[in-house]
């Protein structure tokens, strides 16, 4: 090989090598651009149902004050469900969770879930589902401390009974649109 064919293919290698690191530096940029399209995409209920399908174990903050933890199990149209190993679900409405993250020691998450929920189910819904039942729930509602602990009795279109521990006979009724976390003790 003459000096003229190794100055052609030392040529040669360099433009591939510029190829190569021009290539990797374009998909780096379209992979960025994408993860920044579907961040802008995102919804609250797609992050939610792509912590799921991950099994990413979660902590929920809540308007209460309140944080519950566990693995998100279902999300509905303006719910999600958690559930931790060792205790009952929690039913939160989406109106009233005010984060969810990764449980702190999980390392970090970049759920930007676009979709919508699989369950095209209202919180209404579900709660009226389980009433038939009769569990024994909590319910905190927006603007109380204290939790309503009883068995939930019905549910109507915008209303949830509840007769109340301790107090026989005593109902409780409590606005769909109010209700932020709802335990069912029952289903342990």
């Amino acid at each position: 090989m003459d000096d003229g064919d190794k100055a052609f293919l030392a040529e040669l290698d360099r433009l591939v090598a510029d190829a190569a690191v021009e290539g990797a530096a374009r998909q780096r940029a379209q992979s960025r651009v994408l993860r920044q399209i579907a961040q802008e995409s995102a919804t609250f209920a797609g992050v939610a149902l792509e912590l799921a399908e991950r099994g990413d174990v979660v902590v929920a903050r809540t308007t209460t004050g309140r944080s519950h933890g566990g693995r998100v199990l279902a999300v509905g149209a303006d719910f999600l469900v958690l559930r931790d190993s060792s205790g009952p679900p929690v039913v939160l409405a989406m109106a009233g969770i005010t984060s969810l993250r990764p449980r702190p020691g999980t390392g970090p998450s970049d759920a930007a879930g676009a979709r919508r929920p699989p369950l095209d189910v209202r919180l209404a819904v579900l709660l009226a589902g389980f009433a038939g039942d009769r569990p024994r729930v909590q319910v905190m509602a927006t603007g109380d401390p204290q939790p309503l602990a009883g068995e939930l009795r019905a549910v109507g279109l915008d209303v949830a009974t509840i007769r109340m521990d301790g107090d026989v006979g005593l109902l409780a009724h409590v606005p769909i649109a109010g209700v932020v976390e709802v335990v069912l003790v029952d289903y342990h």
